[in-house]
C-alpha cells in the first residue's frame, strides 16, 4: 500500500505545513510516496520532492527555506510573545501558524487550524479553539502557558507604565473610564501634532472620581508629560473629572464635552415621544460648521426642551459651550469630527473588552493592570493617524491666540 498527502494552497499557510510535515516524519514515522499539492503547496511538495532516496534531506531543505525568509514583510516571523511559551520542540514551533498569532494581541485569541491537518485525527488539534487548548493536546500543561503569560504580560504593563513621555507633544487627550471587574480604570489616550494617538497612561480606582483623575495626571507628569493649557481635552463631562481639569486649568481650560454622551444623556430625561425630535434637532446643531449657526441651534433646542422637560433643558445648558469648543476653535469638519466625540478612546475600550471576554474570574487587582497594559499597547500599534490630521496645525494656532487673550475677552467673543 502506498501512503499519499495532500498539501494545500493558502499563501502564508504554507509553513503551516512545515510543522504538519514534521510531525509525520518524526513522531509517526509517515513519509509519502506521493504528493498531491496546490498553490504554495506545489513549492512545498518540490522541495520535498528534491529528498526523493533520503525524505529527511527533503524535509530539512524546506524547512531551511522557510526559515532562511529575513525581508521586512517576512510572514514567518513570530509575535514577540510567541517565543516565550513554553515549545516542546523546533517541530512545534514550525507547527503554529506565525501569520494569524501574530495578528493577535494576547494569546487568547486561538490557534488557526490549517484544513490539512483536519483529516489528522491523531493530531486532536481540531477542537482546540485556543492555545491553552492547543498546547493541552500536545502535552504542554495550561499551568506552564499561563504563568508565561503572567510574566510576559507582567512585562508589558511595567513597559507601559514606565516608558518615558518627555519627548511627546499633545494636540489632544481623550480621558475616559473603563469599568472591569467593579474597578474603574481611568485611560487617557493622547493625539500628538501629526495625528498620531498614544496610549499614555492609566489609573485605578472605584469610580471616575477628582482623586482618580488627580492621581492619573501627576503619574503623566511624572514619566514627563507636559500637561498645558493649549492642550484640547476631551472627556465624557463626568464631575470628578470637570473637578480636576478646572482645578488644574481655571476658565482658560480648552474642554470639548462629548456629544454622544450628552444626547444619551437628553435622550433618559425625555418622554419616548420627544426622543427623535430631540435627537434630529440636537445632531443638526452640532453638524454646523460656524460657531454662532450651532450655539442658535443649541438655544432653539433648549427652549423647546423647556417645554417639553426642564430636567433636559438643564442638562443641555449645563455643558453648552463646552459642546461647541470645536466650533469656537473653527476646527475643520472632518477633525471636527473626531474630535466631538470620545469615540476614539471608546473604540479602544471595545477591543479591551473583546480580549477579556473569556475571563471568567480576575485573580486579583494585578491581572486586570497586566492585560489592559498589553492590550493598550497593542491597540497603539494597531491604530491610525485621526481623520483630518492636516488641520491640526490650524487648530493649534487658533488655540495659541485664544490662551494669549485675557478670560473676559474670551467670554466676550465668545458671546
Amino acid at each position: 500500500m502506498k501512503t499519499a498527502i495532500v498539501l494545500s494552497g493558502g499563501g502564508s499557510k504554507g509553513d503551516f505545513e512545515v510543522g504538519a510535515l514534521h510531525f509525520l516524519y518524526d513522531r509517526l514515522g509517515i513519509q509519502p510516496d506521493v504528493i498531491v499539492s496546490t498553490s504554495v503547496g506545489s513549492v512545498n511538495a518540490l522541495k520535498l520532492a528534491e529528498g526523493e532516496g533520503a525524505p529527511d534531506q527533503g524535509l530539512a531543505g524546506l524547512t531551511s527555506m522557510w526559515l532562511d525568509r529575513n525581508s521586512q514583510v517576512d510572514f514567518f516571523t513570530e509575535a514577540p510573545w510567541v517565543s516565550a511559551i513554553p515549545l516542546l520542540g523546533p517541530w512545534f514551533k514550525a507547527y503554529l501558524h506565525f501569520h494569524a498569532l501574530a495578528n493577535s494581541p494576547v494569546v487568547e485569541l486561538g490557534l488557526a487550524v490549517n484544513p490539512t491537518l483536519q483529516v489528522l485525527h491523531t493530531l486532536e488539534v481540531e477542537t482546540a479553539k485556543t492555545v491553552l487548548g492547543a498546547a493541552r493536546a500536545f502535552g504542554v500543561s495550561p499551568s506552564a502557558v499561563s504563568h508565561k503569560m503572567v510574566e510576559v504580560t507582567a512585562q508589558k504593563l511595567k513597559a507601559f507604565q514606565t516608558r518615558s513621555l518627555a519627548a511627546y507633544t499633545p494636540f489632544a487627550l481623550f480621558l475616559d473610564t473603563v469599568h472591569r471587574g467593579g474597578e474603574a480604570f481611568f485611560v487617557a489616550l493622547g493625539v500628538d501634532l501629526n495625528g498620531v494617538k498614544m496610549a499614555l497612561g492609566f489609573w485605578q480606582g472605584s469610580s471616575e472620581n477628582h482623586e482618580i483623575c488627580e492621581a492619573l495626571f501627576r503619574d503623566l507628569e511624572r514619566r514627563g508629560l507636559v500637561l498645558s493649557r493649549r492642550i484640547l481635552f476631551v472627556t465624557d463631562g463626568g464631575s470628578g473629572l470637570r473637578k480636576a481639569l478646572r482645578e488644574r486649568f481655571g476658565k482658560k481650560l480648552v474642554h470639548q464635552r462629548c456629544a454622544i454622551h450628552k444626547a444619551r444623556n437628553l435622550q433618559r430625561y425625555l418622554a419616548k415621544r420627544y426622543r427623535s425630535e430631540a435627537h434630529h434637532r440636537f445632531t443638526i446643531a452640532l453638524e454646523q460648521t460656524h460657531y454662532a449657526e450651532a450655539r442658535q441651534m443649541l438655544l432653539e433646542l433648549e427652549a423647546w426642551l423647556r417645554t417639553k422637560n426642564e430636567s433636559a433643558a438643564d442638562s443641555l445648558l449645563e455643558a453648552f459651550e463646552e459642546l461647541l469648543t470645536v466650533h469656537r476653535l473653527m476646527v475643520p469638519a472632518l477633525l471636527r469630527k473626531t474630535l466631538l466625540s470620545t469615540n476614539p478612546i471608546e473604540s479602544m475600550f471595545s477591543l479591551v473588552r473583546h480580549s477579556e471576554r473569556n475571563i471568567k474570574r480576575s485573580r486579583g487587582s494585578a491581572m486586570p493592570q497586566r492585560w489592559l497594559g498589553t492590550v493598550l499597547l497593542y491597540c497603539e500599534q494597531q491604530s491610525n493617524r485621526v481623520k483630518g490630521f492636516a488641520g491640526i496645525a490650524q487648530v493649534m494656532a487658533t488655540i495659541e491666540a485664544e490662551q494669549a487673550e485675557p478670560p473676559q475677552a474670551q467670554t466676550k467673543k465668545a458671546a
